[in-house]
């Protein structure tokens, strides 16, 4: 990801690491790439529970909500689900400001 990251500009820097109940509870909207994803974080037990969505519900340019994780796949793949959250993120942060 790092690479289809580079050849559009974006800079991705740092480790991957799990999400944990601080991370929840601080949180009042947390966004998930699928619903394994999305029900991983829902077992997270804080009070009060962020609101848990799927990014791609915000549109993605195929009907389905989930976007797939890349890994193992082709350069392609990645840059094809770079390209759906991209798109995804753009229109949740559209949508804060409606």
């Amino acid at each position: 990801m790092r690479k289809v990251a580079a050849k559009n500009g974006m800079v991705i820097s740092g480790r991957a690491r799990q999400v944990s109940r601080r991370d929840m509870e601080r949180a009042d909207i947390v966004l998930a790439l699928d619903r394994s994803v999305a029900d991983d974080l829902k077992a997270i037990t804080c009070n009060p529970q962020p609101v848990i969505r799927l990014l791609g519900g915000y549109g993605t340019p195929e009907a389905d909500p989930e976007i797939t994780d890349p890994w193992g796949g082709t350069e392609r793949d990645y840059a094809r689900t770079l390209e759906h959250i991209m798109v995804a993120a753009d229109r949740f942060a559209a949508s804060l400001t409606d």
